[in-house]
């Protein structure tokens, strides 16, 4: 590939949700992008995502849920212009639940509806027996209780990821993988031209960083400033997933669960399975974990979940599951992280946990901030300044 003479609007250093949504947003304003990613679309922590669309579980800051929300409304209008199917996006919503004896949980889930229905969030509160009506196969506790998220669906993130890549090149954009970016190109103002890359470089007035977890590295690797990896205000949370194989010849689950009382999540998955989670398991790992380490956690993880379901196999299932350990980007102050950086210009940093629910309406946030040089109200409180580092 040579890349010597090739000049761009805009350069994308990322391929992964985040960094695909903000390319596609710019094709769509008629901007000439270049996304390069160092593996593969897709690879990185995207790929191993729960990839819950939602605002339900945000709701310590309206700002923050309304910027989920935002990303849930620009799924559904993506649907509505392409199709459920070619976008990987499957409706279902969200049940989460608690019981009477988990008193300060169950009161907490209560405040959570009522104010997502202050937010107009679509949620309604339903009974045990409703529940169970919705669910057939799942054991509730006596008296449980709990919301209904009508519209949350979630997304084969790697179906996706490929649509995006294809939107892109229709609209005249490039997607390169394989393609680690070598050197931030600067001139003698300290605006960024650029990158370079292994073939020669590729220039642009603006470069979008969108890393996900590697963002302090990728961030010190191309400006040689150490205290980039050092200061970076993010932190690497590893989360485990466990995948089975199809389990019956019935459905056990048809929407997204969340046991408030053992956080435990689960939903349907692509192949006819279930994807697992919990956040007990997810401190029982990180990502240095050896196999064992990663064996016992999904046995656990198994065995929650067999106390949800009937007809669910358990810990006998374990040599048929498949295990994966996602690295979540957080930034330290739960936030997401999205703007211009500080004392670079041209350079624009996105680095969130949530960035299934939340890449559309990001990708266009950016978009629009990109191309007016003024940083749209929804992102104002997310930018780098709120940081010292």
């Amino acid at each position: 590939m040579d890349t010597t003479t090739q000049n761009f609007d805009v350069i994308v250093v990322g391929g992964g949700i985040i960094g695909c949504n903000v390319a596609h947003a710019l094709c769509e304003r008629g901007q000439k992008v270049a996304v390069i990613e160092a593996a593969s679309l897709c690879s990185g922590t995207s790929t191993n995502s729960f990839s819950w669309i939602n605002g339900t579980s945000k709701v310590n800051s309206e700002a923050y849920h309304r910027l989920n929300a935002s990303g849930l409304h620009a799924y559904h209008e993506l649907a509505r212009r392409f199709g459920e199917q070619r976008i990987g996006l499957y409706r279902c919503g969200t049940l989460e639940w608690s019981s009477p004896g988990e008193h300060s949980q169950l009161a907490d889930l209560r405040h959570k509806a009522e104010r997502l229905k202050a937010w107009d969030y679509p949620v309604a509160w339903v009974t045990q027996a409703e529940l169970s009506a919705m669910e057939p196969h799942v054991v509730f506790r006596e008296g449980a209780e709990g919301l209904f998220a009508l519209a949350d669906p979630w997304l084969d993130v790697p179906v996706f990821v490929s649509f995006l890549a294809e939107r892109i090149r229709e609209l005249g954009g490039q997607v390169w993988d394989d393609t680690p970016v070598e050197e931030l190109l600067v001139d003698d103002d300290g605006t960024v031209t650029g990158v370079r890359i292994a073939n020669g470089e590729v220039t642009a007035p603006q470069v979008v960083l969108a890393t996900g977890p590697n963002t302090p590295d990728v961030l010190t690797e191309l400006t040689g400033y150490e205290g980039f990896r050092a200061r970076f205000p993010m932190i690497r949370s590893p989360g485990l997933l466990v995948t089975t194989p199809p389990v019956t010849d019935r459905a056990l689950i048809t929407h997204i669960l969340y046991d408030a009382d053992t956080h435990v999540h689960l939903r349907p998955g692509s192949s006819g399975g279930l994807l697992l989670g919990s956040d007990e398991t997810d401190g029982l790992i990180d990502e240095d974990s050896g196999v064992d380490a990663i064996r016992s956690a999904a046995t656990r993880l198994l065995e929650m979940t067999q106390q949800m379901l009937t007809s669910f196999s358990g810990a006998a299932l374990l040599d048929e599951c498949s295990f994966r350990i996602g690295i979540r980007a957080v930034p330290a102050d739960g936030d997401s992280i999205v703007g211009p950086l500080p004392s670079a210009e041209g350079l624009f940093v996105v680095c969130t946990h949530s960035g299934v629910t939340m890449g559309p309406a990001i990708g266009d946030l950016t978009a629009q901030a990109l191309l007016s040089g003024q940083v749209p109200e929804p992102i104002v409180p997310f930018g780098l300044e709120r940081f010292q580092f």
